[in-house]
């Protein structure tokens, strides 16, 4: 099991068990790669499975870490407009308006 933080472009944020997480690029848009043959724009995605063969779920806009079973980040996803610092992140960057409890 991973766990999933979605921390959502108003700085709202949700935690959750997921089985496996897979991350598709956009295309197109601020910050994506070009439009191919007139393609639409679609939106950076982390789409998320809650268990084994459940069919997928997406998490679009915002910041979500994904963190293995012993709690450690194992990757991070900018999905748009991230209410996250991007520079120098570590543990201890909270998002604008929280603080450390």
């Amino acid at each position: 099991m991973l766990t999933v933080r979605h921390i959502h472009l108003n700085g709202g944020e949700e935690v959750m068990l997921v089985h496996s997480a897979r991350f598709a690029p956009g295309r197109g848009g601020e910050g994506r790669s070009a439009l191919v043959n007139g393609e639409s724009a679609t939106p950076d995605t982390l789409w998320v499975s809650y268990a084994a063969g459940q069919s997928e779920e997406p998490l679009t806009g915002g910041t979500v870490f994904v963190m293995n079973d012993m709690g450690k980040t194992v990757a991070r996803y900018d999905l748009g407009a991230s209410p996250v610092p991007l520079d120098g992140f570590s543990a201890t960057v909270y998002p604008p308006g929280t603080k450390a409890a």
